[in-house]
């Protein structure tokens, strides 16, 4: 197992009562090759969407935050999960503030050949991630 989770109680986000969930890698060799010592999972208690994620570094000091917002279900979801519009990305130790924002989404649509080819993969993938999935198993 690559993870431990720990229960942290509830806290409200945004006027929303959240679970709070402690992730930190299992195994030292794991924790070494991270830029993270833990993770802070905040979910919605009514319906379990993902609400924010505060991200510590090696010394435990608050790195960034996810802030994840806009859920709706979406049209041709078989799953009906509720999908976010809006992530925005607070990066506190350098001053600096990613958003992202959901525009268009399709589901049930045949996805093209040409957007796997082996160049693809291989940018997806570097040695790097190889050894730490390999460590994962």
């Amino acid at each position: 197992m690559g993870w431990i989770y720990k229960d942290l109680g509830i806290q409200t986000v945004k006027g929303v009562d959240c679970n709070v969930i402690e992730g930190r890698f299992a195994r030292p060799e794991l924790q070494r090759q991270s830029a993270y010592r833990k993770r802070h999972y905040f979910f919605a208690r009514d319906d379990n969407r993902a609400m924010k994620v505060d991200y510590f570094d090696r010394r435990g000091m608050l790195l960034k935050t996810l802030e994840v917002s806009g859920h709706e279900h979406l049209a041709g979801d078989a799953s009906q999960q509720l999908r976010a519009r809006r992530m925005q990305v607070n990066h506190y130790q350098g001053g600096i503030t990613l958003i992202m924002t959901r525009v268009k989404s399709a589901y049930d649509k045949p996805l093209r050949d040409e957007w796997f080819t082996p160049e693809d993969i291989a940018r997806w993938t570097d040695e790097r991630d190889e050894e730490v999935l390999g460590l994962m198993e």
